[in-house]
């Protein structure tokens, strides 16, 4: 009854005899972060679908102002993006059961 003395436990080699794989261990990493990412609910509008017309400005030449295109213009109001986010459901990426167990397997061992 010694308590320095430990004792050995015999565990088996097919859970934790498993060969290292990055590539699993990476893949279950990013499915828990983007399960707890959840859903973004940010909206915003590409340039195309902001209210109003797709008529030119005003006249290229004979103005004396810059040059100017389009009336809906990325740079013109706040909330006109280029590349839009828009909202994404991350948990809708899926993971097989056996490539779950799988990577258990190559973390516990």
């Amino acid at each position: 009854d010694d308590p320095s003395v430990v004792g050995s436990v015999v565990v088996p080699n097919s859970i934790f005899g498993v060969p290292l794989r990055k590539d699993l261990i990476h893949k279950a990493y990013w499915y828990h972060r983007r399960k707890m990412a959840g859903y973004d609910h940010t909206m915003q509008l590409y340039k195309w679908e902001w209210p109003g017309s797709n008529r030119k400005v005003r006249t290229q030449k004979k103005s004396g102002k810059g040059r100017m295109g389009r009336r809906k213009a990325v740079g013109k109001f706040d909330g006109v993006h280029a590349h839009a986010l828009r909202p994404k459901d991350w948990s809708e990426i899926k993971m097989g059961k056996r490539i779950v167990w799988k990577s258990i397997k190559v973390m516990l061992s």
